[in-house]
């Protein structure tokens, strides 16, 4: 359309192309500056969360209010964030980017990605200190101070990590009697799950590590549970990876994998080529040939 006025919309108006193609750009800025990303970690929200929970109308559910769904989630992102560059919990991280989408259920998860200092590689004992892909015992040992004798005495507790691995960190089941989960794509898992054992952790041809995974034998635990009408036994090769840290205090899906490569910032950012799941048409029977001008903002 020569000659035709032009209206766009700049890259400083959230969530437009320009804005978005600013991101990528930024985000591949930093892989040229600090080479390979070190943590691709990611968050959903919980729709049990206490602060939406105590905060519901009676027979309400968190999808009737998505304000305050938005609200808690960036509260909640604001503090994983803090938690990784001002406390530091992996180490030292020199620079980060995150990315939010939207289900189509109207609650949102976050992708981030994290440089750390100073390190090419992580090697298997520090990728077994921050990633865990295993099921936690579902009884520990905790000291306790008595109320009579005044000193510490040895309590059995239910381990909370048991708990939240139980609620949040298990794929599956997968297989052909499960094909119609939204993971299986011919009769496999897209996801690759279940993964095979490993005793220890080591780290793959393509530079991705294959987690530590006990089988049974070994003394790997395994979790019962009733899915699709029937009982399913869970191991550790169906466990999503995690930071025991942060789904303890967190309480909610909260993935943690080592990646190495540059399709991680390309996966988080992948609404830029994708774009949204909806579609807007008009039907002008003033303008038979068609020549519209063309206007961002309207759009």
């Amino acid at each position: 359309n020569v000659g035709k006025k032009v209206v766009i919309l700049p890259s400083s108006f959230t969530s437009g192309s320009r804005y978005m193609h600013q991101q990528y750009l930024d985000s591949i800025a930093l892989y040229q500056t600090f080479a390979h990303p070190h943590l691709f970690i990611t968050m959903t929200f919980n729709p049990l969360w206490p602060e939406i929970q105590e905060r519901l109308r009676p027979g309400g559910t968190a999808l009737d209010r998505p304000d305050l769904v938005a609200r808690v989630f960036k509260l909640k992102k604001q503090q994983l964030i803090k938690d990784i560059t001002s406390e530091n919990i992996f180490g030292r991280a020199i620079a980060r980017t995150h990315s939010i989408e939207f289900q189509k259920r109207g609650f949102p998860h976050m992708h981030i990605i994290v440089w750390l200092e100073g390190k090419s590689h992580l090697t298997e004992t520090e990728l077994n200190q921050i990633i865990c892909a295993e099921i936690p015992d579902e009884e520990v040992d905790v000291e306790v101070m008595d109320g009579t004798s005044k000193k510490p005495v040895t309590k059995t507790i239910t381990n909370p990590l048991f708990e939240a691995v139980s609620n949040f960190m298990l794929h599956g089941p997968c297989g052909t009697a499960d094909s119609n989960l939204s993971c299986m794509r011919d009769g496999y898992c897209r996801y690759n799950f279940p993964k095979d054992y490993k005793s220890k952790t080591e780290m793959s041809e393509d530079g991705y590590p294959l987690y530590r995974r006990r089988s049974p034998e070994e003394g790997g635990n395994s979790i019962q549970k009733w899915r699709n009408n029937r009982r399913i036994t869970y191991t550790n090769a169906d466990v999503v990876p995690y930071n025991k840290y942060l789904l303890f205090k967190y309480n909610c899906h909260i993935n943690v994998e080592y990646c190495h490569s540059v399709n991680a910032i390309k996966y988080h950012l992948k609404y830029i080529n994708k774009g949204l799941d909806s579609a807007t048409f008009t039907v002008d029977d003033a303008n038979p040939s068609n020549e519209i001008e063309t206007n961002e903002v309207q759009e």
